[in-house]
């Protein structure tokens, strides 16, 4: 199993100047991570010239590219933004193949009424089975992460509704290039920390659920992974479902900002962990 960082942990950085992407992906390197996952808005351009060079500076670190991330796309509200939105998954799908990585990572759109959960339902399938087709001609998967509360309120989309459309998602699309992301804080609308003995379980069981679709994962983290604190879900229960599910991708570690403690340490020592676990053959 390849462990992967998302770019996304070191936003404020990016923006401020303090590295480019190779420059992180050095970082990353020696934080022991094997992959990257770059969120689209972290690439410079488009051009194929650059994205090879990307794909070569990541290479000679010993990282794979494990996905690029089409963040903060909702498959829009009317014609137009929705058919834009498609066509900025499409470039995405587009990068990915030259990079070289398996996957792009998407969500769900949003609706602001009970009424418009259905039509959004409808619009998504729709919207995935085109982009999957687009696709799966380009040998690129495309994975839906839980992720939707952050994009609606919890009247007309309570905690556990999402993984329920996910599930006839997969269900009605049958694809062999679409699956999930399972992520294991996107359940409730707070972090971790603050979740109930219960919230946390049920959380668990969103994520074990959604596994069995699954084409890549992520797993938040807040803090060190050893502490007297529970930051975060511990190291041996990610990755006894993982082995329950027979999981064998790439596992991308997203920050619950703030993060407790200096970014690199945290990832590292999660990074370092996790390589323990699994030599336990946990």
């Amino acid at each position: 199993m390849k462990l992967a960082c998302s770019t996304w942990n070191f936003t404020e950085e990016i923006e401020a100047r303090a590295f480019d992407l190779p420059g992180l992906f050095e970082e990353l390197a020696l934080a022991g991570c094997d992959s990257v996952e770059i969120m689209g808005y972290h690439l410079e351009s488009i051009d194929e010239a650059y994205l090879r060079n990307l794909r070569q500076e990541a290479a000679a670190r010993g990282l794979g590219i494990a996905a690029i991330d089409a963040r903060d796309l909702r498959l829009g509200g009317n014609w137009a933004d929705y058919r834009t939105d498609i066509a900025m998954i499409k470039l995405w799908i587009r990068a990915a193949a030259i990079l070289g990585s398996p996957t792009v990572v998407v969500f769900l759109g949003s609706f602001e009424s009970e009424t418009g959960h259905g039509e959004q339902r409808r619009r998504d399938l729709a919207a995935l089975q085109e982009c999957g087709e687009f696709a799966q001609d380009r040998g690129v998967r495309l994975g839906v992460e839980n992720h939707r509360i952050y994009l609606t309120t919890e009247a007309f989309d309570p905690p556990g509704r999402e993984a329920e459309d996910l599930a006839w998602l997969m269900v009605s699309l049958d694809s062999p290039t679409v699956g999930t992301v399972p992520d294991t804080d996107n359940v409730y609308r707070r972090q971790y920390p603050k979740l109930s003995p219960d919230e946390r379980q049920r959380t668990l069981a969103v994520f074990d659920e959604l596994l069995h679709w699954a084409v890549h994962a992520h797993v938040k983290i807040k803090g060190l992974p050893e502490g007297t604190e529970a930051l975060q879900f511990s190291p041996e229960e990610i990755l006894a479902a993982l082995r329950a599910r027979g999981y064998l991708g790439d596992l991308g570690f997203e920050f619950m900002k703030p993060v407790v403690g200096d970014k690199m340490q945290v990832l590292g020592q999660t990074v370092a962990a996790y390589r323990r676990a699994l030599a336990e053959g946990c």
